[in-house]
């Protein structure tokens, strides 16, 4: 996994609050709320970038968090700009935590970037404690668009129940990506948001089929597992 990320880009490195996903920290407060989490709970966020998500359930929430990312760089950025927290190079295989070790995992616009995300949602909730849950915020094709290569909300929700989670509540934030998408135009980041969601993307010729605004979906999810 070891690859050249658009997240690496000054243009995702300076997004207002250093998020990078759609929503920002104020989605990641709501998630975080939604799923009950309190001080002294072990989270691990999977897909961290720099780190901002995993600073913040720390400093504001008084949770434990670990940060995993594939991007070297990204994780001595997030160690230079958040001394203390910490943050782990992740190859993208087996999570480094124990069967039920953590009260809860974050996936904030990462299972869409990785592909084939099935063995990554097993090995969550292997991580999990009973009872313990699985936040993801992710970009999702909606029904009957052109496009493929994404889920959709219920191949996703499909997905999280056939890994042994149960959904307990979703939310539809598309005009965050409306929102996210204009902000990285404004910023000049024209052809980004196919990039996110497409890594294949990033290189393709202009007339490569790519997803468009009006196909997707924004998506959070909480779900919970059982036993």
């Amino acid at each position: 996994m070891e690859t050249t990320s658009i997240y690496e880009s000054e243009l995702f490195l300076n997004l207002p609050d250093k998020s990078m996903h759609p929503g920002g920290l104020r989605l990641t407060a709501r998630a975080a709320r939604l799923a009950g989490l309190k001080p002294g709970m072990t989270a691990a966020d999977i897909g961290c970038g720099a780190g901002a998500t995993a600073a913040f359930l720390e400093r504001a929430l008084g949770v434990r968090a670990v940060g995993l990312d594939a991007s070297r760089e990204l994780i001595a950025r997030g160690r230079k700009e958040h001394p203390g927290l910490d943050l782990l190079h992740w190859d993208g295989g087996a999570l480094p935590f124990e069967s039920g070790a953590l009260d809860a995992a974050f996936c904030e616009c990462t299972l869409s970037v990785i592909g084939a995300p099935e063995a990554l949602l097993k090995d969550i909730a292997r991580a999990l404690k009973p009872g313990g849950v699985f936040i993801v915020s992710e970009v999702c094709l909606a029904p009957s668009a052109p496009y493929g290569g994404l889920y959709t909300e219920e191949e996703l929700a499909r997905l999280i129940e056939g890994a042994g989670l149960a959904v307990e509540r979703r939310e539809d934030h598309t005009d965050a990506l409306r929102t996210f998408a204009a902000e990285l135009r404004l910023r000049g980041g024209a052809g980004a948001l196919g990039a996110l969601v497409c890594p294949s993307c990033l290189g393709a010729s202009e007339d490569a089929p790519r997803p468009r605004l009006k196909d997707l979906r924004y998506v959070l999810f909480i779900a919970r597992k059982l036993s």
